[in-house]
This record gives structure tokens, sequence and C-alpha cells, in this order.
């Protein structure tokens, strides 16, 4: 099965260059947990999403919505600075130089826009998917209904991201490609995409399991969730570069 063969691909890619994978994202994912750790300093009572959305007995603080975004902005940041590296040094073998990559201008605005674009059409097609379903489930179980919604929707975003996706690893490495050719290089594949998806969604929640059986946020329950948010940055990276490099330059995945 491709899609399996691919996620295999991916987590054999990033450990067996395990130090270099240290190396382009050491440091810039220092970035997103110094700045998480600020934030949870800084508002030490926040409630998670029930304070920055104004649940019931828990007051909107303006400032820790607008520091929510700092934090999301700086996040978004590393990911793309890391995303370039690592694709760089898997497609062009660009290797690190040393624990700081390299900042291409370019590249990154490039990257930014395209993943901005793709992120509009993932939530239009979360939308037009989410409509239909609600319908149907207003005749279920509430509680059944919200997963059925949220799975689908689910899905149905993985796989247009990863239709879509092929044109981010190519712009990293300076290669122009438009979202009708990355339609093109993804067609047919719509098996391999479907099984990546259900990987992906089904990793992250069995990484994400143990904080959200104990939801308290300990110094343990912190240095967890960094260690996992690394894991999933590079293999969400490592996943795009190895579905680049195969539908697009026929590179194997045995």
């Amino acid at each position: 099965m491709l899609g399996w063969k691919m996620f295999v691909r991916a987590i054999t890619l990033l450990l067996d260059n395990l130090p270099d994978a240290l190396r382009v994202s050491a440091v810039p994912y220092a970035l997103v947990v110094g700045a998480g750790l600020w934030l949870s300093t800084r508002y030490p009572d926040a409630a998670g999403m029930g304070t920055l959305i104004g649940a019931e007995g828990a007051e909107v603080d303006p400032g820790y919505i607008t520091d929510s975004l700092l934090v999301a902005l700086v996040n978004l940041a590393v990911t793309i600075w890391v995303a370039l590296a690592w694709h760089r040094y898997v497609l062009i073998e660009e290797r690190p130089t040393g624990w700081v990559p390299p900042l291409h201008g370019p590249e990154i605005l490039g990257y930014l826009g395209r993943t901005f674009l793709i992120g509009l059409l993932v939530a239009a097609t979360v939308l037009v998917v989410s409509i239909p379903i609600a319908t149907l489930a207003m005749a279920m179980p509430s509680g059944f209904a919200t997963l059925v919604m949220g799975s689908a929707a689910m899905f149905a975003a993985m796989i247009v991201f990863y239709r879509l996706a092929v044109v981010l690893p190519a712009c990293a490495i300076g290669r122009s490609m438009s979202f009708r050719e990355a339609l093109e290089y993804t067609k047919g594949h719509f098996g391999t995409l479907a099984v990546l998806a259900l990987l992906t969604v089904g990793f992250s929640l069995l990484l994400q399991l143990p904080t959200a059986i104990d939801g308290a946020m300990g110094l343990i329950t912190v240095i967890y969730q960094a260690v996992v948010g690394w894991i999933g940055l590079l293999l969400g990276v490592s996943l795009l570069t190895v579905l680049y490099g195969h539908v697009v330059e026929g590179r194997p995945v045995d």
C-alpha cells in the first residue's frame, strides 16, 4: 500500500538523519517552546480556549488574545523556516553548516503565500463538506453527530491539503509550480492520499492522547507537548517531502 510505504519512509527518513534534523530545527523550535512558556507564565490562570472565547465564569483578556496571536505567528514562522530547511536538505542535499538554518527570503515568502492560499482552500472545503453532513447529522445523537462532522471535515481537508501541498516543497527548492500542476501530479492518487490522511490524523491523536487523559499542565506535560510538537512538525514535513519526491520526481519509497 503506497500510502503506508510513504508514511514509513517519512519516519525512517527522519530517524536515519536525526542529527541533521536536529541541526535544522532545534534552534528555531526553541523559539516556539520559549514563546509558549512565555505565554503560560504571563497568563498562569488562563483556562486555555475557555478563557480565550469567554466561557461561562471566565473573562476575556484582550492582552491574552493579542499575545496568543503573537505566539501563533511565531509558530507559523518557525514551521515555514524548518520546513524549508528540511525540504532542501532532503531534495537537493543542502547540508546544515550550523545550528541556525539559513533564511532563504524569496522562498520563505513564496512558501508563506502558498500556505495561506492552501489554508483558504482547505477552509472552504471544510465549509462545503460540513453543510450537507450537518443536515444529515441532525437526526443523530449530538455527541455522535459532532464526531461524524469533525471526522468527515478533517478527512476532506487533509485530502485537499495533500493534493495541493506539493507546491510547497517545489517552492522550497526554487521550482515554480502552480496549483493546477499540483493537481495533475497528484491525480489518480486518491487512495494513497486517503491513507496518508488517516495515518496523519491517527498518529497525531495518538501522540496527544496522554495530555488529553491528564489535563494538568505540569512541567512534565509541558516538556511532553514540546517533544510531541517537534515530532509532529518534522514528521509532517517529511511526509510532504516524500510525497513530492515520489509523485513529482519519481523517487522510490521502498
